[in-house]
């Protein structure tokens, strides 16, 4: 049988009140918080206070269930009292005013995190085998995208609504508001629409961009952008959980399973492009996503990757060429380079 609980989520003086079914993971909680608090999931740690005090506590796991993380109807009716007093004594105290966040269960917000799902998400022996079938053998969707023309989409591990329905913009693409920010300032087009709709939904993607139409890029780089940072909270999440574990003693293997979030290698995004113009390009892209378009901000070696990347101005052709010959030929195409990009606070 499912249970309605009820809980009280406490960070420093902010307290939010909210219900979700004890079948739930412990991230939709988070997700409450996020919608009400405007903090995202992998910068929250969740614990669960075993008694009145503030010391004895069990950190969440996010892939766990309310109920298989202890909150139960028994536990509720123990601590019912308690949570009563506690809310008539907040709406009596300058702490709980007119705009005390009180939500209820949250399927209204409209932010999907297409991140958490792709990375939490666990691979059963049955989609194993289904994605090591032909693509022959899987179902397969056909589009006609304004940009891209006629694309068909093959069956993968997570069941993805219709291209053609529902398409996502970036406010709920669960996005760094910076990132949304600055990428809705960039001039758009249909390509931009088309790209967004696919790449959000963690979809691997071959095609061939029309000539001289770059604003796919901004796409991936958002995309990307979002990737790193999410990546880098998890992190940090993930050790204040472990430390948290480790002050009550020794953490548990599940939780130490769950905290798996790096790798043997540092970098996480590899982008590979033909030439230094499209490097320049890529990153003069993503620094108005991360500064916006005042570009204010520290970047180490700008004068120096100005210098080898930056084209010169482009000569006139002065017999009739293919666009694409003029759009290889001009630019900075030398096609001997790497860059590494870093990232820091």
């Amino acid at each position: 049988m499912v249970h309605e609980l009820f809980f009280e989520i406490v960070r420093e003086k902010q307290h939010v009140f909210c219900d979700a079914k004890d079948t739930a993971p412990v991230l939709e909680l988070k997700r409450i918080v996020e919608g009400v608090l405007k903090i995202p999931v992998t910068d929250q740690v969740l614990v669960r206070l075993l008694d009145d005090s503030t010391t004895n506590f069990q950190p969440l796991d996010d892939k766990k269930t309310l109920a298989e993380s202890g909150f139960t109807v028994n536990n509720a009716k123990e601590f019912a009292s308690r949570m009563k007093a506690k809310k008539r004594k907040l709406a009596q105290s300058d702490v709980c005013d007119e705009n005390e966040p009180v939500v209820k269960s949250p399927q209204t917000e409209a932010v999907e995190d297409t991140f958490t799902k792709r990375f939490e998400f666990s691979l059963s022996n049955e989609v194993c085998e289904q994605l090591r079938s032909p693509k022959s053998k899987r179902s397969q969707r056909n589009y006609d995208l304004p940009s891209l023309g006629a694309v068909v989409e093959y069956a993968g591990a997570l069941e993805q609504p219709s291209l053609d329905e529902n398409p996502i913009s970036a406010s709920k693409t669960g996005w760094n508001e910076g990132i949304i920010r600055n990428f809705e300032n960039e001039p758009g087009d249909q390509h931009e629409a088309d790209f967004l709709n696919i790449i959000t939904r963690y979809m691997d993607l071959y095609t061939q961009p029309t000539p001289n139409c770059y604003s796919y890029r901004t796409v991936y780089l958002a995309h990307a952008l979002n990737h790193v940072i999410r990546t880098r909270n998890l992190v940090i999440s993930n050790n204040r959980k472990l430390e948290l574990a480790a002050s009550k003693g020794l953490p548990n293997d599940d939780l130490v399973e769950s905290t798996r979030d790096q790798g043997f290698v540092r970098p996480t995004i590899l982008i590979l492009c033909p030439f230094k113009k499209d490097a320049f390009d890529i990153v003069q892209r993503l620094e108005r996503l991360v500064y916006g378009g005042e570009g204010k901000g520290s970047v180490w070696n700008r004068d120096r990757f100005n210098t080898e990347f930056k084209s010169e101005d482009p000569p006139e052709f002065k017999t009739r060429m293919p666009e694409e010959f003029k759009e290889l030929m001009t630019g900075n195409n030398d096609d001997c380079f790497r860059v590494g990009i870093a990232l820091s606070k």
